[in-house]
């Protein structure tokens, strides 16, 4: 069996050096994991296939170290593996994996990202936890899609579907509306092949304007510049200021976006009945809902517009690619 160890950086890639402070190592660390992993399961016959196109902590990830990342992935071959681990730094774990949840959205074997909340070999540690838990989660047959592992502070490990998965809180723990135990994941095969196409140069680096809203936000400050999209976050009952002739309402932002050609999206946002009056009220200004997680509408945007998807066409692509993602009960 041979799973696909693709290796970016981030706490588990590092290493607490003598002055106290934590930095990347992912050429030491990534020996130091496979041989806990092999002492600790001494009988497995796994094989990994290990490449590090990232050092990085997960903090300083910018859109073009997202596009090596996803050369990286294209370059491989589906159907030599059974499954693919992606070690990801914390803190923007949940960016990361709603972007490949929309980009390997017909990937045909499971991706599951690992992260921890100190360095391998600390005594606090979840790195080797959830790392064997990655490969028995591949060995069992996981479901294909995009994943994410990893073991709470009340001791479970829990896993997540790239698409919904949350912030990691203050308390170190990560959450997502559909988390279960590991021992609990789905199992199905997927019988068609859809190997990534490969580029020839990389696409352009589209900008996506992404603003949350608070109280006292100025939208008569914000201009859209050249972005590509801007999205603009909700409050959990889906709404944003929609006051009339207001420098702190949404209408303001559409007005600026729809000056200069720009599409302006909310997420999570549906208009149905029961929705808020202010929710239509950007609607019906040309705001465009999306009935779908805020980081799964940035990553999705995010793609697609690097592609050269505009108007109707991005639009499109980010709901098609989130009705093959989001979660259904079996």
């Amino acid at each position: 069996m041979t799973i696909s160890l693709i290796l970016t950086g981030g706490t588990i890639c590092s290493r607490t050096e003598a002055d106290g402070l934590r930095r990347c190592s992912v050429s030491s660390v990534s020996t130091i994991l496979e041989q806990r992993f092999r002492a600790q399961h001494p009988e497995t016959d796994v094989q990994f296939a290990v490449q590090a196109p990232l050092n990085r902590l997960s903090e300083d990830l910018t859109p073009a170290d997202w596009l090596v990342l996803l050369d990286c992935i294209a370059e491989t071959k589906p159907g030599d593996i059974r499954g693919m681990m992606i070690l990801h730094g914390t803190d923007t774990l949940h960016q990361t994996a709603a972007m490949l949840s929309a980009a390997l959205a017909r990937f045909p074997v499971p991706v599951v990202l690992v992260s921890a909340c100190s360095p391998p070999g600390e005594p606090d540690s979840n790195a080797d936890d959830n790392f064997s838990a990655a490969v028995s989660l591949i060995a069992r047959g996981l479901a294909p899609g995009v994943w994410a592992v990893y073991r709470n502070t009340d001791g479970r490990i829990w896993l997540h579907r790239g698409c919904e998965l949350e912030e990691c809180s203050r308390s170190a723990d990560f959450h997502s509306p559909h988390m279960c135990p590991a021992e609990q994941a789905p199992t199905r095969t997927r019988t068609e092949t859809v190997p990534l196409p490969r580029r020839d140069r990389p696409p352009r680096l589209a900008e996506i304007l992404l603003l949350m809203p608070y109280n006292g936000m100025r939208y008569d400050r914000i201009l859209p510049g050249q972005a590509a999209a801007v999205l603009h976050a909700t409050y959990h009952s889906g709404t944003a200021n929609a006051s009339e002739a207001s420098p702190y309402s949404v209408r303001e932002l559409l007005r600026r976006c729809k000056e200069n050609g720009i599409p302006c999206y909310l997420a999570p946002c549906v208009l149905q009945p029961g929705s808020y009056s202010s929710t239509a009220a950007l609607v019906q200004q040309g705001a465009i809902p999306l009935d779908m997680p805020l980081w799964f509408a940035y990553g999705a945007l995010w793609l697609g517009a690097s592609s050269g998807l505009k108007g109707d066409s991005l639009t499109g692509f980010v709901t098609e690619t989130y009705q093959l993602v989001r979660y259904q009960p079996e």
